[in-house]
Formats: structure tokens, C-alpha cells, sequence
């Protein structure tokens, strides 16, 4: 091929992956709001506006459950707030940086041809699990970040031979950014790092080669001990999730669900919480339509006979991130922590690589039926993603309203029972000094007068997740005798008066 031909075609591919990073990202900013913080994320920013670092490590340990154990996220937030804000939208948008340097990431794979490379590119953003994500100030980008690296990494390499330096570094990096990231996600860092001293004891590299990565790998190992040290310690001192539920075989289900892009076009998760086979049947004939087109999806793909195909599906890499899977769903079902889709995220880049490995075969063989298929579940996970993004019935807890209705009420003298989570005002403005004593934690029930009116609160503000903020009914128990009745409703919340 002629110099200057090959200069050409790799400008003008170059120029076509800048024009696809810059697409995706512009979707990416389209599905973050500027909507209310809800419970997780209320805890997330109440660290972000701290000014110090002093104040932000105090604050961590103090707010304590499962934050505590996501190191590398809880430190960027507050680096990203000092720089950019605290607003909702602002915070939130430090997910775009992790989907930015994942996409070149994805992009940059070697060892696999171009065209899948965009197919995963493009998936990556397109994901109605990834835009959900997109839109909370929490890890799950940066862990979508840590599963991309080991994932393009352990693509690369031919089945029997050693890695090259670069794939090396990036999976090292990857592990230690998803161990970084939280404590789950250092359950699916171990897979690919006992993948590779494997391959290192089966074949080991030359010693040339082992010193040039001498350097990456003791850095490496060390952050890695680093980190499992530190998550010890967080296990000793109690820090962990909330465990008041437990994995069953609905929240596997919903994993599922969830990983097939499917939740956008159901019922929003408050009806899902509820009464979710209810909520599903009014929903029946979209969620049949992405049923169908799964249904057909493989069949299509392999009737391409596509040998590159059937070599990706068993390569290793799948392996790993279904035995990650696999670990953190028994554990949580053993240690009653609930597991759902976006604890997997680790896993789903290579979900997604094989699902573009699929994509590619189907439009390569020019069948019509197949590039129908292939259509239909892009078509179908655009309009989740916007719906997930835009319709109302999957707004988020609106805890930002509820916090101003409390504080309103205090400051104009009335005694206001708070049943949201209690770090609200640490992130939300509180009420003046003189009325804050007038906001109260709800009462347990051997703490109420009933015959007492001034044990009446003048505004009960109450979280609509009953199996959270009420599992055993005692609050509305209380509320019904002392005949208060909901009077206003709120994303997420129910005022009684």
C-alpha cells in the first residue's frame, strides 16, 4: 500500500472515532439532570461540599455504611467539587470524564477489528444501565471505567501468548481502579489478575520483557495490598451496606432486566418495589418487544458462522466477568446485602464486547432479517435510555422538595417529624438556627403520648420506600393514631398533616 494512502485511511479512521467520542458524549451530557439527589447521592454530595480535606475524611467516617469503602470516587467527588461546584448537575457530571476516557479505551483495543471496537464504543454509551448511571453521583461510571480497561486488555492477546506491555499495564490499572472504586468492585479486579499470573506461571515472559513490567507490577501489587488492607480495616470497624434485604432470586432477575436494557420501557422502580408484577403487566407489549428482539438476537448472529464470533465468546475475559458475577450474588444472598445491576457493572463492558461482536457478524452477513434484529434493539435501547432520562415515572426521590417543604414549615414555627434518610441537611440548606430544633426524627413508638397534643407534629414528612424508611409500620402506625393523614405527595415521599 502506498505511504500516503495508509496515512490517509488512518486520518480519516482516526477522524471518524473523534466524531464518535464526541457524539456519544454529547448523548452522555443529555441524560444527566439537574434533578434531586436522592438517598445515596444526598450522601455523596453532603461530602462533596466539605471545605477541607479534614472535614471531608471526617465526614466520611462519620457518615459511615458503604461509602466508606469507595476511596478513590468519594476523593474525586470532593477534588471535582473544589473545582467545578457542588450543584446536582455539577456533581453528576464527573461520570462524563469516566465515560470520556473509557470510550478511547474501548476504541483502542488491539487484536480486535475496528468496527467491533465501535460497535462497543457506542454501546457503552447507548446502555439504558450505563445512561441510568450516567445520571447519580456515585461510583458506577468509574467502575464501567476500571471493567473497560480489563476488558480491552484481555481481549487483545492471542489465546496462548503472553500480553503485550501496554494491554499489561492497562489491566493492572484497570484492576486497581475498580478495587479503588469499592469493595465490589475489587471482587471483580481478582478474576483478571489471577487470569494473568496464570498465563505468567503456564508461559512465563522473557526476562527482558519481566523487567520492563517489573516497575507496573510492584506498583500494582503494592496499591492492591494497599487496598485490601484498608477494606479489612472498613470490615472490622462495621463499615458496610445497609443489610436489610437480602439477594433473592427477584433481585437476580432484575439484574437481568436491567443488563438487557429493558428498564426504561417498564414501569418506574417505585411501582417495581411495590407491586411488580402489577406494574409489569401494564407495560407488557414493549418489554415483549425486547424479549423478542434477545430472543432472536443470537440466533441471528450465529447464523453468520462468524469463526471470530464463536472464538470471542470463549475467551477468557467472559469467564472472569461471570465469575465476578457469580461471587458478588452469592455473597450478597450469604451476608444478606441486596445485589442488583449496578453492583455488575464491572461486568458489563464484556457483556457489551461480545454483544458488538454479535453486531458485527450480523451486519457483516448481509442478512436482512439479522441487520432487522440488529436494528430493532438499537432502536429499542434509544428510547429506554430517553426514557429513563425524560419520563416522569422514573423521576428520581425528590428529596431536594421535601427537604425545602420541612424547612419551610419549621421556620414558620410549625414542629416538623423528618422520616427521610438524616444526612439530608448536610447536603440540602437546613433552616435557620432557631428553627432547626423544630425538624425532629420521627419517635419510636414507646416515645409518643398519644393523648398528648403536643406530641402532634404540625407536618410529617415520611419516605415513600416503606421497606426502608417503615419496614415494620410502626411510623404510619403512630401517624394514624394520631390521626394524621397524607395530605401532598412527593417523588419518593408522602407529607401527612
Amino acid at each position: 500500500m502506498n505511504p500516503t494512502d495508509w496515512i490517509n485511511r488512518r486520518t480519516a479512521a482516526l477522524a471518524v472515532d473523534l466524531a464518535l467520542v464526541t457524539a456519544c458524549l454529547l448523548f452522555g451530557a443529555v441524560c444527566v439532570s439537574g434533578q434531586s439527589f436522592w438517598l445515596d447521592e444526598v450522601r455523596s454530595g453532603a461530602k462533596a461540599v466539605q471545605p477541607t480535606v479534614g472535614a471531608f475524611v471526617s465526614e466520611l467516617l462519620r457518615m459511615g455504611g458503604s461509602d466508606v469503602q469507595m476511596p478513590l470516587y468519594m476523593a474525586a467527588l470532593w477534588v471535582w467539587a473544589r473545582i467545578f461546584g457542588s450543584a446536582e448537575w455539577t456533581l453528576r457530571a464527573l461520570n462524563l470524564v469516566f465515560l470520556a476516557l473509557a470510550l478511547p479505551v474501548a476504541l483502542s483495543t488491539r487484536g480486535v477489528p475496528r468496527p467491533v471496537r465501535r460497535w462497543w464504543a457506542i454501546l457503552l454509551t447507548l446502555s439504558p444501565l450505563v445512561t441510568f448511571y450516567l445520571d447519580e453521583a456515585r461510583p458506577y461510571l468509574l467502575l464501567l471505567l476500571g471493567g473497560t480497561l480489563v476488558s480491552s486488555a484481555m481481549a487483545a492477546p492471542p489465546p496462548d501468548g503472553w500480553p503485550e506491555r501496554r494491554d499489561v499495564h492497562r489491566l493492572l490499572l484497570g484492576a486497581v481502579v475498580l478495587s479503588a472504586a469499592s469493595l465490589t468492585g475489587a471482587v471483580f479486579a481478582a478474576w483478571p489478575c489471577l487470569w494473568l499470573l496464570l498465563r505468567a506461571l503456564r508461559r512465563p515472559p522473557a526476562k527482558k520483557e519481566f523487567r520492563a513490567l517489573a516497575p507496573a507490577l510492584a506498583a500494582a501489587a503494592l496499591a492492591l495490598v494497599a487496598l485490601a488492607v484498608y477494606f479489612l480495616w472498613t470490615l472490622l470497624a462495621g463499615y458496610r451496606g445497609t443489610q436489610s434485604y437480602s439477594t433473592n432470586w427477584r433481585t437476580a432477575a432484575f439484574c437481568v432486566y436491567e443488563f438487557l436494557g429493558a428498564s426504561g420501557l417498564g414501569p418506574g422502580r417505585a411501582a417495581l418495589r411495590t407491586a411488580p408484577f402489577a406494574a409489569l403487566r401494564s407495560f407488557v407489549i414493549p418489554l415483549a418487544g425486547v424479549a423478542t428482539v434477545w430472543a432472536l438476537l443470537p440466533c441471528a448472529a450465529f447464523r453468520s458462522h462468524s469463526l471470530p464470533l464463536r472464538r470471542a465468546v470463549r475467551h477468557p475475559l467472559f469467564a472472569c466477568a461471570a465469575a465476578g458475577a457469580l461471587l458478588l450474588l452469592a455473597g450478597g444472598t450469604a451476608t444478606h446485602l441486596r445485589i442488583v445491576g449496578r453492583h455488575l457493572i464491572p461486568a458489563l463492558p464484556a457483556f457489551l464486547l461480545a454483544l458488538a461482536w454479535g453486531l458485527d457478524a450480523i451486519i457483516r452477513h448481509h442478512d436482512r432479517a439479522g441487520r432487522l434484529v440488529a436494528a430493532a434493539l438499537c432502536a429499542l435501547w434509544l428510547a429506554s435510555s430517553l426514557s429513563l432520562r425524560f419520563a416522569p415515572r422514573h423521576a428520581k426521590d425528590d428529596v431536594r422538595a421535601a427537604a425545602h417543604l420541612a424547612r419551610d414549615a419549621a421556620e414558620t414555627g410549625s414542629t416538623v417529624w423528618w422520616g427521610g434518610d438524616k444526612w439530608t441537611f448536610e447536603y440540602y440548606p437546613p433552616p435557620r438556627e432557631e428553627a432547626r430544633d423544630r425538624i425532629r426524627p420521627f419517635p419510636a413508638p414507646g416515645e409518643v403520648l398519644l393523648g398528648d397534643p403536643a406530641s402532634r407534629p404540625d407536618l410529617a414528612v415520611l419516605a415513600s420506600k416503606y421497606d426502608i424508611s417503615d419496614p415494620d409500620g410502626s411510623r404510619r402506625a403512630i401517624l394514624r393514631a394520631l390521626d394524621l393523614a397524607p395530605s401532598s405527595s412527593l417523588p419518593g415521599f408522602d407529607c401527612y398533616t
